[in-house]
């Protein structure tokens, strides 16, 4: 508990008036001033007592309104128990509560598909080398399928920093983006039963595409194809992502990164933009590992 302290010239007044006290009798005058002065700290006393009274009633108050840890619990992702830290996802940002706030994600020269009028975009995370992106890997067909017009997907790249290719399968992705071809090349990388992705076989699957062979290599090694993916990455931190897959459905954060969890969110989503009218009851075809946790990746 804290206590209001006399200042220093309090103290010195006290003291001063415990010498003048023991030291005899004085003249009238003496006496008078030796009163005028007792009577300024019993002032100055009653003044702390009442200050002091207050701040233990503020104490008081800000200890009931203090909240208490509201933290969930590590959830279930499939009947287990989700982990503490992921194995291969990034390290964790500072603790936060960030699932239902609305992030502004850029959208700008990112590969997409859908009507872009829609009223849900959807926005992935990925890494190519995740084995969990790779079974999600048709969720943004399912979805456009599922609702023509009503939602359009956009892919950002987020290369985790364990998976030795994922970078150059990034930059690859990009490259054929440029002349038109990322949702090919992106089908080709997760759709691959390779497990890294090595410039030869990148390079193959440019020319499986038909791509402009010489302007894929010059864009796959080049600057802005490096640059475009680290920017992705670099948004991926500052919207606090720690794995992958991860959704976001109109700016806001899926809890559990599931094709079913996102879905279920795209029809709350579209709910309100028909001012309550439930969306079609419509399924999509997942994986039997669809509720993996990004956690994994």
């Amino acid at each position: 508990m804290a206590h209001v302290r006399f200042p220093y010239w309090i103290t010195l007044i006290l003291g001063t008036l415990a010498i003048t006290a023991g030291a005899g009798c004085g003249d009238d005058a003496s006496r008078r001033d030796l009163e005028a002065l007792r009577q300024e700290v019993a002032e100055l006393k009653s003044a702390q007592a009442r200050m002091q009274a207050t701040l233990e009633s503020l104490q008081t108050t800000l200890a009931k309104a203090r909240p208490t840890n509201t933290a969930e619990p590590p959830r279930a992702v499939d009947g287990a128990a989700a982990p503490t830290a992921a194995a291969d996802a990034e390290p964790a940002p500072p603790p936060g509560d960030d699932r239902q706030a609305i992030v502004a994600i850029p959208l700008e020269s990112a590969p997409r598909k859908g009507a872009p009028s829609a009223p849900v975009t959807v926005v992935e995370f990925a890494d190519f080398q995740c084995p969990f992106c790779k079974a999600n890997a048709g969720f943004s067909d399912q979805l456009i399928r599922k609702f023509p017009g009503q939602v359009q997907f956009v892919f950002k790249h987020y290369p985790i920093g364990k998976h030795s290719m994922a970078q150059e399968a990034a930059r690859a992705a990009w490259a054929a983006q440029q002349q038109g071809k990322f949702w090919e090349m992106h089908d080709l990388l997760y759709g691959s039963e390779q497990t890294t992705f090595s410039p030869e076989v990148l390079r193959g699957f440019a020319e499986q595409l038909g791509l402009d062979m010489p302007r894929f290599e010059a864009d796959y090694a080049s600057a802005r194809g490096a640059f475009a993916v680290a920017a992705d990455k670099k948004l991926g931190k500052q919207v606090r992502i720690h794995g992958t897959p991860t959704y976001f459905v109109n700016g806001k954060r899926v809890g559990n990164p599931s094709m079913i969890a996102a879905l279920a969110m795209v029809k709350q989503e579209l709910a309100a933009f028909r001012q309550g009218d439930a969306p079609p009851d419509e399924s999509l075809e997942a994986p039997a590992d669809s509720g993996a946790s990004a956690n994994g990746s």
